[in-house]
Order: C-alpha cells, then structure tokens, then sequence
C-alpha cells in the first residue's frame, strides 16, 4: 500500500508480529501496572514516537503458536481459536535494550491485559 504525505509518495511499514517476554511488572500507583517487554526479537522494531500505538494479541495460555509467527499463520490459527486484541499506546521504547513498555490500567472487573 501507498500512502500520499505531505506532496509525496511513502510506503505503509510491513505489518510484523513480535512475540516476547515479559521482563518486569511495576506497581506505578494502586490502579496501574507498568508492563515491560523485551528481547532479541524487538531489535528490528522501529519507534516511531511518542504516540505510537500496537495492537496486543492475548491468547489462551494453552494455545501454541506456529513457527514462524507471522500475521498469516496467526490469522491461520482464527478458525481454532481467535485471540482477544487490544491497541495499546507504547510509553517507552528502549532499542538499545530491546524493550518497550506498556501501562495497564486496572479496572474493577478486570480485562484481558489485566488478567
């Protein structure tokens, strides 16, 4: 896909999923967690700001994920189980780390992130 911007043409960046870790979980205040991910497979990520958002796929613990995963042996995986999706906005992108953070607001009934 060609996106016009500004007078000329760009190209939209691949669509890419990266799945890793959680590194650590941090008590920001009594209703939000600061969520960190990380690993090897963040270090072709591309920040893109400070209002850069992700979509975040949440599985069922049992679910296995196909090798490689991309977007289209993810959306293979739709017709045995769909993964619930949130967009989340990144508060924090470490490349030289390989990390980026996430909050997480908790609510009284909690959600997908949340649990």
């Amino acid at each position: 896909m060609t996106v016009q911007t500004a007078g000329r043409r760009t190209r939209r960046p691949e669509t890419r999923l990266w799945r890793v870790p959680v590194r650590r979980v941090e008590q920001v205040t009594p209703r939000l967690v600061r969520v960190t991910v990380g690993g090897d497979e963040l270090a072709d990520f591309v920040g893109a700001g400070t209002d850069q958002n992700v979509m975040l796929y949440f599985y069922p613990d049992d679910v296995e994920l196909p090798e490689p995963l991309t977007l289209e042996s993810a959306r293979g995986l739709w017709s045995q189980v769909r993964p619930l999706t949130r967009t989340y906005t990144i508060r924090r992108h470490d490349p030289a780390a390989n990390e980026i953070d996430f909050d997480f607001v908790l609510h009284d009934a909690p959600g997908p992130a949340s649990d």
